[in-house]
């Protein structure tokens, strides 16, 4: 499971550097501590590549964490641990 989120969560960090790389070169957004993702995010080159690797990306790691909260809530029934989940 390790392999797929090293391919995945660097796609995650790419998307938004790229994002607010390509707003403030083309002088749409102001550089960062002024700019946002959803502002960085919002015009056309950058939009596009955005959405392209966030959002299988992103899905992918939601899936990775509800199988293993699942996982998790099962063995603690299995093994009747009295704390957490």
């Amino acid at each position: 499971m390790n392999y797929p989120l090293y391919f995945f969560i660097p796609l995650l960090i790419f998307a938004c550097l790229y994002s607010l790389h390509m707003s403030v070169k083309q002088k749409q957004e102001r550089p960062y501590p002024h700019a946002t993702i959803t502002n960085t995010a919002c015009h056309y080159p950058q939009d596009i590549v955005f959405r392209f690797l966030m959002l299988p990306a992103g899905s992918f790691i939601v899936l990775t964490y509800y199988v293993a909260f699942e996982w998790l809530k099962k063995t603690k029934k299995r093994i009747q641990f009295p704390f957490g989940v």
